[in-house]
């Protein structure tokens, strides 16, 4: 998953929500996870907050965009 017409990936952050971006070794987990349930999806960003659940914003392949939710474990727990 990269940012649409890019190679890398896009980390961001949403500082007035208290969020940060995710430091690398984890976003390369978060991505792995995402990749097996939304394959073919464009990854747009990772956040992460206090709680140390992450948040990647994809769009899927079928043009849905999503906020994928995944535990500290890097497992999925919901989609909104």
């Amino acid at each position: 998953l990269h940012p649409q017409g890019s190679q890398q990936p896009l980390i961001s952050a949403v500082s007035a929500r208290k969020r940060c971006c995710a430091p690398p070794a984890a976003l390369t987990k978060v991505k792995d996870a995402v990749i097996v349930k939304y394959r073919g999806g464009t990854f747009n960003r990772v956040e992460t907050d206090s709680g140390s659940v992450y948040e990647t914003h994809i769009a899927t392949s079928a043009g849905d965009n999503l906020t994928v939710e995944l535990d500290k474990d890097y497992a999925i727990t919901g989609s909104e």
